[in-house]
């Protein structure tokens, strides 16, 4: 593996999912085997349990629709699980199910393609976009690299390393900051002179995937997917809108915390032993001068970020200070809505000119087509569909899930809840994609946070963040699939490494997420 950044087309890709052709360049025979077991397993079972929980009598309480509804949750979930085809693809399910069975209308169901965060993230990948075309990204990376601090030890090499992954994270996908690490880490480790088996490679290899989990929980636009999933969730679960601030405002400490157990958990697990980590250093501040100077199109675009990350913030900064309910507040919330932000940014992208005389400018609809996730915004679209499903009056899924958790935990400890819930979450993504996690726990564990007198908020972000503690395993995220398939981890190492360090983020998630956020975001219910 080169020096070179990754082609920008690759930096935007998707998904995990690969056709079996694709699989043989990386997976085992044995693996290529589970996996086709795996979806064709899936391939029926969906449908299977789909049409058995039609026909079984309806649970006390529920609705006919509610258990419809259901069912449709269920054939979605275990095709997003299973994977016998592509994530997204099986997004597609609920829009052509819930009109066709009656459920709701299908005006009333495509309407959340309209949903404001949808345009949010569009909005925002053309504009971040703008910054990992013109370089800026990989420019960060390799300066925060090239500082004294990181040739002074090899801990502080790999702190330096993980904290420029985390903060590149926080405003690039976690899939190709990953990829941009993983060729930073390469190039790292041949100026060094050691090979992929060396437990520097290897630490290296964990800080690419582990780092940008953490640094995807600083923004919204860190993990798109599952931020937003999880904002529009809570808000339809709850009527309470998270704005990007308020995220910030628990996604950065929080991210902070889990880069520091991370980087203190390299040290206790890995023994790393380098001279010469002079030439560390020199490898990135070489690569960083044959980038030069910033160009226009770095200015620009990040211009273009400091300006949407101000306005995202003022509405929560009046909220502060004016409060959540004065009239400031209001109207700044409409005006400054994340989604007008947004697009204002991309427009904006599009106007500042790189070289006017050939009319360049700093983002063209070529680069837009490649930044633009839509496999993505489908998935995010789809739980938005399923959760306004579950929640409508005639359905009353939502509400009946509430009633039958508040007589199963009846009794039990606040914090064992909150600690139960967390353990499943993170349990869960270990074996499943975190978006559909996501979407699984969300819609439960809200209801149960309201029955038993928990802030349902604070429950609805637990669940987000314990839902993207996936260290585990390959199959966890792509980002966990691209470092498992660059090489030089074995399968029980790999394992090993990341069970542990998911058992760690349990406790860690569970209270101080859940407590903080209760303290932030006060619950009154509308």
């Amino acid at each position: 593996m080169s020096g070179n950044v990754p082609p920008k087309s690759q930096m935007s890709m998707s998904s995990g999912w690969k056709s079996f052709d694709e699989l043989k360049e990386k997976y085992s025979p044995a693996e290529i085997k589970f996996e086709k077991g795996r979806r064709t397993v899936g391939l029926w079972l969906g449908p299977l349990l789909f049409l058995l929980i039609l026909v079984m009598p309806t649970p006390s309480g529920m609705t006919l629709k509610g258990q419809q509804v259901l069912a449709i949750t269920i054939w979605t979930i275990t095709w997003w699980v299973c994977e016998p085809i592509p994530i997204p693809a099986t997004g597609l399910l609920p829009f052509i199910l819930i009109p066709a069975m009656g459920i709701m209308n299908f005006k009333d169901i495509f309407a959340v393609l309209g949903h404001e965060n949808n345009w949010l993230m569009i909005g925002a990948y053309i504009f971040i976009g703008a910054l990992v075309e013109h370089g800026f990204t990989r420019r960060t990376a390799l300066w925060i690299l090239s500082r004294r601090f990181a040739a002074t030890s090899p801990f502080a090499l790999i702190a330096s390393y993980t904290a420029a992954v985390a903060i590149v994270s926080a405003f690039l996908s976690n899939i190709a900051c990953t990829m941009l690490f993983l060729v930073i880490g390469a190039g790292i480790a041949e100026a060094l002179a050691v090979n992929e088996e060396h437990p520097l490679s290897k630490t290296m290899k964990f800080g690419a995937a582990y780092g940008s989990q953490a640094g995807g929980l600083i923004t919204p636009i860190g993990s798109p997917n599952t931020n937003f999933l999880a904002m529009g969730l809570i808000a339809s679960l709850t009527k309470f809108t998270i704005r990007f601030g308020d995220w910030m405002a628990f996604g950065v400490p929080f991210g902070i915390i889990m880069f520091l157990v991370i980087v203190i958990y390299f040290r206790g697990m890995f023994k790393l032993e380098l001279a010469n980590l002079e030439r560390a250093r020199e490898y990135a501040e070489r690569e960083l001068k044959a980038m030069g100077p910033l160009s226009v199109g770095e200015r620009n675009a990040l211009i273009v970020l400091a300006l949407a990350i101000i306005l995202w913030l003022v509405p929560s900064f009046a909220s502060a200070i004016a409060g959540p309910n004065a009239a400031l507040t209001k109207t700044l919330d409409t005006v400054l809505n994340g989604s007008v932000v947004a697009l204002l940014a991309a427009v904006l992208a599009f106007l500042l000119p790189v070289d006017w005389k050939e009319r360049k400018f700093t983002i063209n609809w070529t680069n837009t087509e490649r930044a633009i996730n839509w496999g993505a915004i489908i998935i995010v679209t789809t739980g938005f569909a399923l959760g306004n499903a579950m929640n409508a009056k005639d359905v009353g899924l939502v509400a009946w899930s509430a009633k039958e958790l508040a007589v199963l935990f009846q009794g039990a400890s606040p914090w064992l809840i909150v600690l139960g819930f967390t353990f499943i979450g993170v349990l869960l993504t270990q074996f499943i994609p975190n978006v559909p996690a996501i979407g699984m726990l969300i819609p439960i564990a809200v209801p149960a946070a309201v029955a038993v007198g928990l802030n349902p908020v604070a429950m609805g972000l637990t669940i987000a963040v314990a839902c993207q503690q996936s260290y585990a395993m390959p199959i966890a995220a792509p980002q966990m699939a691209l470092v498992y398939g660059s090489g030089g981890l074995k399968i029980t190492e790999f394992v090993k490494v990341g069970s542990l360090l998911s058992l760690i983020s349990i406790p860690v998630t569970a209270f101080i997420v859940y407590y903080y956020t209760a303290w932030l975001f006060p619950y009154v219910p509308k």
